[in-house]
């Protein structure tokens, strides 16, 4: 009986559940979820305050059957900011950088979850909309399990 190959996990097994536990949180934060390409965000996002997800970008893979893959990742919080005063932009995105902070430290401690690295966030200005939406990002790899 010939030995059957068994195929190499591929990194759409984790992109799913990732996407799926991020827009958990997002919702547990008040934030209405969206995912696209940076090129699509202004038409996707339709409500505010938005979480959106650039489409996670496989970075590597370690592991056969068990194992990690990493994805490069950039993730912002909007809101709307055309009526706000420089003082309430300030406040909203300082707002919104902490909340992108305790969102990252929620997903690094779910099970698919491995690490969180090289975390930056900062205040970030978003394709244009017709909202004047004004936001925080944060980009990082995040190492997930399988």
């Amino acid at each position: 009986m010939p030995q059957q190959i068994r195929p190499f996990y591929t990194p759409y097994m984790n992109r799913t559940p990732f996407i799926e536990t991020l827009k958990n949180l997002a919702e547990q934060s008040g934030y209405d979820f969206y995912t696209a390409t940076p090129e699509e965000m202004p038409a996707v996002v339709k409500s505010y305050p938005a979480m959106w997800l650039e489409t996670p970008q496989f970075h590597s893979i370690e592991g056969h059957n068990h194992g990690h893959i990493t994805y490069n990742v950039k993730l912002s919080l909007l809101r709307e900011g055309r009526k706000l005063s420089p003082e309430e932009r300030a406040s909203a995105v300082a707002f919104m950088e902490q909340s992108l902070l305790d969102i990252v430290e929620a997903l690094s401690d779910t099970p698919l979850v491995a690490a969180v690295e090289e975390l930056t966030i900062s205040a970030c200005s978003p394709r244009s909309t017709p909202h004047g939406a004004i936001g925080a990002c944060a980009t990082a790899q995040i190492v997930t399990i399988f």
